[in-house]
């Protein structure tokens, strides 16, 4: 490993990625705009990805970026950064979410409501709790139940469901009394499978939870990698994490199995790259199973814009790039 150059070495970056099935907003930031949050001294700053210092560490919370704006926290009030660091809506929030189709709910006097990237309401604040927007409809909720508005705060799917999460092609999973079950966006089921547990749709294909056992379904509800799986991530890049018999390995969209190793641990692919664990040591493969990363972090992070965040040996954190050259620690 080479080490192209060194800088800040009092930061320390914090990764925003995580290998789950909490919905999350995407990130419209390109390479040359790409943050990363540092730590120093308990205070959150901004750098971008040649290290460059955007914003000296300030704030006590700094959000990952979405739409190229950042949700930070400052002494007790959220507001929001610009993809140069610069606050451009002051911290005045009680909450604050990622930006997502123009919009981004906050919290205002207990209620949630959104804001455009102005800082003005543009739904009023009456609900109890709210996600981003995502495919023209956001999740919102009542004081029991949830249903969804459209951008003009019009609610189009009633309070009727116990949790909800956000549409993905054009389906969102939500929970009803008989199960979990997915809807269309005029709030019709869209198949009569109900789950244990559902998610959104990643690839065209769902995670869903039958009898503690796990699998995908398409979007016709037909069940096409059969739940029999401990554990499983979303298919990122035609491939999907998967723990059967206390052993991990990759899955094809037809359930087929594509790469195995001695892993302790995987995580989803992301440009190519994906990260492995390995005797305690995580490093990263290729879609060949080939590790072009050398097992040597005590973590890693997904890569990013050609970015990945690692936490090394001695628990400091740095970036590398794909060759696994650290760009500045």
């Amino acid at each position: 490993m080479r080490i192209i150059f060194c800088l800040l070495p009092l930061f320390l970056f914090i990764g925003c990625t995580s290998d789950n099935f909490k919905p999350k907003s995407s990130s419209d930031l390109n390479n040359s705009t790409t943050l990363f949050v540092v730590k120093k001294d308990s205070k959150y700053g901004l750098i971008n990805r040649e290290g460059k210092v955007m914003l000296e560490p300030k704030y006590d919370i700094i959000k990952e970026a979405s739409e190229g704006f950042s949700a930070f926290l400052s002494n007790g009030n959220w507001g929001y950064l610009n993809d140069q660091g610069q606050a451009i809506i002051a911290p005045k929030y009680k909450a604050a979410e990622q930006f997502s189709e123009g919009l981004a709910p906050v919290q205002i006097d207990g209620k949630y409501g959104f804001i455009d990237p102005k800082g003005n309401l543009k739904i009023e604040a009456k609900y109890k709790r709210a996600q981003p927007f995502s495919q023209g409809l956001a999740a919102v909720a009542d004081e029991e139940n949830w249903g969804f508005c459209d951008h003009s705060g019009t609610l189009v799917i009633p309070h009727s469901f116990k949790r909800a999460f956000s549409f993905s092609d054009g389906l969102a999973p939500v929970s009803t009394r008989a199960g979990w079950r997915y809807i269309n966006q005029t709030g019709k089921f869209a198949f009569e499978a109900k789950f244990d547990r559902a998610y959104p749709f990643s690839e065209g294909m769902a995670v869903v939870s039958k009898n503690r056992k796990w699998g995908f379904i398409d979007k016709q509800g037909k069940i096409v990698v059969p739940a029999t799986y401990d554990r499983v991530l979303d298919f990122k890049e035609g491939l999907a994490p998967v723990l059967k018999d206390k052993k991990w390995y990759y899955i094809d969209e037809n359930g087929k199995t594509m790469i195995t190793g001695d892993y302790q641990s995987i995580h989803s692919f992301s440009e190519n790259l994906a990260g492995v664990l390995i005797d305690k040591k995580w490093g990263f493969i290729d879609k060949q199973g080939k590790i072009v990363i050398e097992p040597q972090f005590a973590k890693v992070f997904s890569f990013k814009n050609g970015r990945a965040k690692v936490l090394t040996a001695k628990q400091q954190t740095t970036i590398i790039n794909p060759a696994g050259d650290i760009l500045f620690q």
